[in-house]
């Protein structure tokens, strides 16, 4: 699977499993580490995990396993780490504290195609 794909089905995944804000950063150009951030926010620790449960599962059923993931018993964030694709998930206060789109900010944002509608 291609790498902003990869990145792109993360997202969608996230959406389908409710997960709000959901941003996906080309970081090509700043980054020596991986190439596409995704970062969502759960509305509750149980809901965090079920996101991330789901984007494991899925990945997974396609060959596509974690090199690593990180903060797996931490209540309000956790990362699974595919290599060419970080996917970051967090509970809003702990998303506004470490403010990784700032960080990364000289990203491009990628469209990933919101599948569910949302309303205004």
């Amino acid at each position: 699977m291609r790498t902003k794909t990869k990145a792109q089905r993360i997202a969608r995944i996230a959406d389908e499993k409710k997960a709000e804000n959901i941003v996906v950063l080309d970081v090509r150009e700043v980054c020596n580490f991986t190439d596409y951030f995704v970062m969502a926010t759960g509305q509750t620790t149980n809901h965090l995990k079920a996101v991330c449960d789901e984007v494991f599962k899925m990945l997974s059923a396609s060959g596509g396993l974690p090199i690593g993931f990180d903060g797996i018993n931490a209540p309000f964030w956790r990362v699974l780490d595919y290599g060419d694709v970080i996917f970051h998930c967090f509970t809003e206060d702990v998303r506004c504290y470490y403010k990784l789109e700032r960080l990364w900010a000289d990203g491009a944002v990628v469209e990933w195609h919101r599948k569910r509608h949302v309303k205004d």
